[in-house]
């Protein structure tokens, strides 16, 4: 038998028993008697006697004491004392004492924390939205009060009941994931284990989990060429994640890379390999499908120039003014990742500067300036090759009064290489349009010019001659030739 020590005024305690030894000889002095096999005293034919406890106080008068018989044939004795003092402690066995009563236990006031425990569920894990259970055990432990505490990402709800034994249940309901601190207290000072780390997480929902991105988009998904998508479950609870992509040829010869982001998102890599074949992916959390898996799709060609769409006014078939800006729009997001080039030539069979613009969302911006009346061809190649329709037949017609214009300065028949000129034209009075140059050697190259619009209705025609040679100034306004504005110089060294 083994007493507690420390026991406290007003605390709930308890010592077991063990008569165990005491049975068995007990019934072999039964099984050693003689003719009707019945043995003296109160025992059962098993040789089972009785237990009897006696506690008497410093005072004398005695203490209640409540027995209970365990599973494994031992006792459990428990009491409450009032007094403080030499507590004197008789065990009997079939009315005779055991070996040791009495046994005397010294009660005095106070508690000690160190003798509370606590146990349960809700100390090694939690969850989000739902009932987490622990246990606080203070019998013996003298009397205090208990405080407790659950502190973390957000308020948790807690209720506590007391079990009449020396024990009560807590309860707790988190309403966000994260590590929580419980704390639990007697008499102001941490029990042992206290304050506990508690992880709480989502409850494992998978209608939780958000799947996105273009690996499981129709029409994204093309052949050779590497995609993504992602998978949150960060409002599902952890569980593990499975992604299995295969085809109706097969599955994929190389698994898909799961990239975990440890905020209970990932990012998930593959490269489709079967063009033409229907894709199945699978995605499961916890072993169960997530909304919208299995996802299907058809593995399409890795470019497809032909479903390239141009549009807008640089490509119209009514007709564009000359020399003012032009645009087109391409729009090349179903088409697949490819390079792509736009060309444009003009009526001379010259090429014409063309200013292309990505967009960032697929479609691509494209201008140019006809500077000439006359049909333009726009090619628009996409992967190497040309779009549906390409190349595009644009007339450039005249617009405004080009005989209306007047070169006021800039005019020279023999510039030195390596200066900087300017060609200054009024058109004020010349109506819509704008004033256009080209400076082109006897070999058929164009040198760089700058115009600018000085906003006034004069233009400004800025160019520098960088090789010796003979060359010819074509300006014109609309389309159409200025006064004066056609001539020939030489370049020659300074």
């Amino acid at each position: 038998m083994s007493l507690p020590v420390g026991v406290f005024v007003d605390s709930l305690t308890d010592f077991v028993v063990d008569t165990r030894a005491l049975a068995n000889l007990r019934r072999d002095s039964t099984k050693g008697g003689s003719g009707s096999g019945s043995g003296s005293g109160s025992g059962t034919d098993k040789g089972d006697g009785k237990v009897m406890c006696i506690i008497t106080n410093p005072s004398g008068t005695r203490t209640d004491s409540f027995l209970r018989p365990l599973t494994d044939g031992t006792y459990k004795i428990s009491y409450t004392p009032f007094e403080e003092g030499r507590h004197t402690i008789d065990l009997l066995y079939d009315g005779v004492p055991v070996p040791g009563s009495p046994f005397t236990v010294n009660v005095r006031r106070g508690c000690d924390p160190n003798k509370c425990h606590a146990f349960g569920p809700g100390l090694d894990h939690g969850l989000v939205n739902q009932v987490n259970t622990f246990t606080v055990e203070t019998k013996g432990a003298g009397t205090g009060g208990l405080g407790l505490a659950v502190e973390g990402p957000s308020e948790a709800k807690m209720t506590c009941k007391d079990n009449r034994d020396g024990s009560c249940t807590v309860e707790y309901v988190p309403l966000e994931a994260g590590e929580y601190d419980v704390s639990i207290k007697y008499a102001d000072q941490h029990i042992p284990g206290s304050p506990f780390k508690v992880g709480v997480d989502q409850n494992v929902d998978p209608s939780q989990v958000v799947v996105w991105g273009p690996g499981l988009e129709s029409g994204k998904v093309r052949s050779g060429v590497p995609l993504t998508f992602h998978v949150d479950g960060s409002k599902s609870g952890r569980a593990p994640l499975n992604v299995d992509i295969s085809t109706d040829k097969g599955p994929d010869p190389k698994a898909p890379e799961v990239r975990d982001n440890g905020d209970g998102t990932y990012d998930v890599m593959y490269v489709p390999q079967s063009e033409g074949a229907m894709q199945t992916t699978n995605i499961t959390w916890g072993g169960k499908q997530v909304p919208g898996s299995p996802y299907r799709t058809r593995v399409r060609p890795p470019v497809e120039p032909s479903r390239v769409k141009v549009s807008g006014a640089g490509v119209s078939g009514k007709g564009i003014p000359a020399s003012l800006p032009t645009e087109l729009l391409i729009d090349t997001s179903d088409a697949g990742p490819a390079d792509l080039q736009v060309s444009v030539t003009g009526p001379d069979g010259h090429p014409r500067k063309v200013k292309l613009v990505d967009n960032g969302d697929g479609t691509f911006s494209a201008s140019y300036v006809p500077d000439d009346c006359g049909k333009y061809k726009v090619a628009v190649k996409y992967g190497d090759q040309e779009v549906a329709h390409s190349p595009f037949p644009v007339q450039a017609y005249a617009t405004g009064k080009a005989d209306k214009c007047k070169i006021t300065e800039g005019i020279n028949h023999s510039l030195n290489i390596g200066e900087e000129y300017c060609i200054t034209v009024n058109a004020k009075n010349a109506g819509n349009g704008a004033v256009t140059c080209r400076v082109r050697s006897t070999s058929g190259s164009d040198l760089d010019i700058d115009i600018e619009d000085n906003g006034d209705g004069t233009f400004s025609i800025y160019y520098t001659v960088k090789d010796a040679g003979d060359y010819t100034l074509s300006v014109k306004f609309g389309g159409q030739p200025v006064p004066e504005g056609f001539y020939s110089f030489t370049g020659t060294p300074a």
